[in-house]
């Protein structure tokens, strides 16, 4: 907590206002459509976990992003698991880990010094998780479904090479209140990040100020 104190005074928005008055006054802003498009590293019961994310959501000015997400595992995770078998009984299978969540995400920025931004994003997510695996008569079975509950909270610091483009790392935690009771998988991990970041919303505005530009030269 210190530290985000201290990095909220360092950082001043460009009309010379403090961050904690610019995030404020962000909300009175008329919102914009921004699109989210990401995955970070994770564990799950010590083995490596990429989750990947796709949603979209409101920005605030430019201090401020709240949005709606869909979340999956995106490793090919399997264990092996006693099944029911029609033939012997029962029989051991390769069962893979199915996770899913939707999440209500923010994302506020807390410093801005030259051209770095630090941000801390925020996540809850409700979701499930299950196996699955084929029988020998090729049919796709599920077991042990159970839902889930999830707070990641995490810190991000994202160098901006152009106005469009930046590249970032992140760090945070993913904590489960609420777990599957079904399975003995543990999805409480450390979270990191290491992305570059595309803003097509840049991109819009200096393309669409180029044209601009061009047709009052024509006009002259």
């Amino acid at each position: 907590m210190q530290a985000l104190v201290l990095f909220m005074g360092l950082g001043l928005a460009a009309n010379g206002q403090s961050l904690a008055d610019s995030i404020r006054t962000s909300f009175t802003k008329k919102p914009k459509l921004i699109f989210r498009w990401d995955s970070h590293g994770s564990f799950i019961t010590n083995t490596p976990a990429r989750m990947t994310a796709l949603g979209a959501g409101l920005r605030f000015g430019n201090y401020a992003r709240v949005g709606l997400a869909i979340e999956w595992l995106n490793s090919n995770i399997y264990r092996n698991k006693i099944v029911p078998s029609d033939s012997v009984g029962v029989d051991t299978v390769a069962a893979k880990l199915n996770y899913g969540l939707v999440s209500f995400y923010s994302n506020i920025v807390v410093a801005r010094i030259k051209k770095w931004e630090f941000t801390v994003p925020f996540e809850l997510g409700f979701g499930a998780s299950s196996y699955t695996y084929n029988n020998k008569a090729g049919t796709l079975k599920e077991f042990a479904k159970g839902g889930i509950i999830t707070v990641e909270p995490m810190f991000m610091a994202e160098y901006k090479i152009f106005r469009w483009l930046g590249v970032g790392v992140g760090l945070g935690l993913r904590l489960v209140p609420v777990g599957n009771r079904q399975m003995k998988e543990n999805f409480n991990s450390l979270l990191w990040d290491a992305n570059m970041s595309v803003y097509f919303g840049e991109i819009y505005r200096l393309v669409k100020g180029s044209i601009k530009k061009r047709q009052e030269r024509k006009q002259l």
